[in-house]
């Protein structure tokens, strides 16, 4: 997903949390390929499309303030990852769950288009949003801009997605997934997610370039 462009000049953060595990599993996922194609071009997600319950100001203030006195779910050191990329092991998702973790991928990517903060992590759980705060992406002098009403990006800076593939049921239950997305600022990009199902649809809760190994994505610009 789109970082914050506030936060570092090349719009990637480094925050490479839990992963280790997952890649260093067997080479030959059980699942089979699956591409979710969106045509020949990149589709670009209109903002209007982010319309998700925005996490509030105060939400995010109680999981940084928790994190700061050891009270959120504890965040392991960054480890490095498999080189060459290894998507987990895991077997097919169903159709229905299919189609729900897309629809969470193109919402985040319409919030991040709308530059919409904390829309972008309502799609996302606490243990993730807890992640950015151990690391620092996070902070008080952030929240404090959150309020300000969102400002969608340029359209010639808005980000699209070209697929969605691989997507495969974990041992733990959760859904991890390839996406390939062309962000203008950045280029062509693929992304490794994985989400989990809480409160009736599919958050993230991980997130990661895997060509750029220990990069993660973090928080929009407000």
């Amino acid at each position: 997903m789109r970082l914050a462009i506030t936060l570092v000049a090349s719009v990637l953060a480094l925050l490479s949390i839990g992963f280790a595990q997952l890649a260093a599993q067997d080479a030959s996922p059980a699942a089979t390929p699956l591409v979710v194609s969106t045509g020949a071009t990149p589709e670009v997600l209109d903002p209007t499309l982010c319309a998700v319950e925005p996490r509030t100001v105060e939400n995010l203030q109680q999981l940084l303030g928790a994190q700061a006195v050891g009270q959120a779910t504890p965040v392991a050191s960054p480890a490095a990852l498999a080189t060459p990329f290894v998507l987990p092991q895991g077997s097919s998702a169903e159709a229905d769950a299919v189609e729900e973790v897309t629809e969470t991928v193109r919402e985040a990517i319409a919030c991040l288009n709308a530059g919409d903060t904390l829309r972008y992590l309502a799609l996302h759980t606490d243990t993730y949003v807890a992640r950015l705060a151990a690391q620092g992406t996070l902070s008080q002098e952030q929240l404090d801009t959150f309020s300000a009403p969102p400002t969608p990006l340029d359209p010639a800076a808005q980000i699209g997605l070209i697929s969605v593939e691989d997507i495969r049921m974990l041992a733990d239950g959760r859904i991890a997934m390839l996406i390939r997305q062309d962000d203008p600022t950045a280029g062509p990009q693929r992304l490794f997610l994985v989400l989990v199902e809480q409160g009736g649809r599919y958050l993230i809760d991980e997130e990661i370039f895997p060509d750029n190994p220990g990069e993660e994505a973090a928080t929009p610009a407000a």
